[in-house]
């Protein structure tokens, strides 16, 4: 089974997936203490009150969650998952946990979230190709004054993908690995907690491992992810309903099938619904006589 809806089927490294506002709720899923703790804990640890600008802010998060480190002795990935962001970060802050891409996805996005930055949560979807090393969460973060998107991969503190001309999103760095691409990109990192600008080449190896094993790109909506099969699969074509949406340059929305689907479904729905009343009919009419 196909849902076709899945598929963004917007061509182009200018990939936008839906309206901005969509993009913009994701602080709508915290409770107001949980959001006042989260700033507290961020304006203690950095000079984001200074911030006048939406780079200004995501690189004060950056900075902080690059002070953020995996513990292999710690609480593991499976119970940490079922923690909020802000205790996520707080026991990663006493050396008591340990971290995955899906965690460090996980507190970038709140930390944005609560700092009024657009942003949405990023991960490469199979399988398609070599699935070795199974998915990868990063962030993308809307800049207001570049009217862009970003990439931010928070586990390999790869920050801000550029050129001297562009800045870069998932999408299209989806497109420099396919063209190799790789000349004059850059990108902001950390060392002992300074920022610092570095070759793309030098930290891009995941990156390049899903971008050339034809992995779809899925954009994950604000609030609690869903583990899907294909029964949710199935309810999001027919209910018209989204949790995600993906981007492939080798797969996009058939709408002559998606069309031939729904009709023959509410059809059938239909048909099976006509019959019952039909039936009921006809049970009532022997009962009287």
């Amino acid at each position: 089974f196909t849902n076709e809806f899945l598929f963004s089927n917007i061509p182009g490294p200018g990939i936008s997936a839906t309206p901005l506002n969509i993009w913009e709720k994701g602080i709508e899923q915290f409770a107001a203490p949980e959001i006042e703790k989260g700033r507290k804990l961020l304006h203690e640890k950095t000079n984001i009150s200074k911030a006048t600008s939406d780079s200004a802010k995501l690189m004060e998060i950056a900075s902080f969650i690059s002070t953020i480190h995996s513990n292999p002795s710690g609480i593991e990935v499976k119970k940490m998952n079922g923690l909020s962001p802000y205790l996520q970060m707080t026991e990663s802050l006493k050396s008591n946990a340990q971290l995955d891409c899906g965690n460090y996805s996980q507190m970038l996005a709140y930390l944005c979230d609560i700092e009024n930055l657009p942003n949405r949560r990023v991960t490469y979807r199979g399988p398609d190709g070599n699935w070795r090393f199974g998915v990868h969460y990063m962030n993308e973060i809307y800049i207001r004054e570049k009217q862009c998107w970003i990439l931010a991969d928070a586990l390999n503190t790869i920050y801000w993908p550029h050129d001297s001309i562009n800045t870069y999103n998932a999408v299209s760095i989806k497109k420099i690995f396919e063209v190799n691409g790789m000349a004059g990109k850059k990108v902001f990192t950390f060392q002992h907690d300074s920022m610092v600008l570095k070759n793309y080449s030098a930290l891009a190896y995941w990156h390049q491992y899903y971008n050339t094993s034809n992995a779809s790109i899925a954009f994950l909506f604000p609030g609690k992810e869903i583990q899907k099969n294909m029964f949710h699969d199935l309810l999001d074509f027919y209910t018209f309903t989204h949790h995600e949406i993906w981007y492939n340059d080798n797969k996009q929305n058939n709408w002559p099938l998606i069309i031939l689907k729904i009709i023959s479904f509410y059809s059938l729905i239909i048909l099976i619904a006509s019959w019952v009343i039909s039936e009921m009919k006809f049970l009532k009419k022997r009962k009287r006589s």
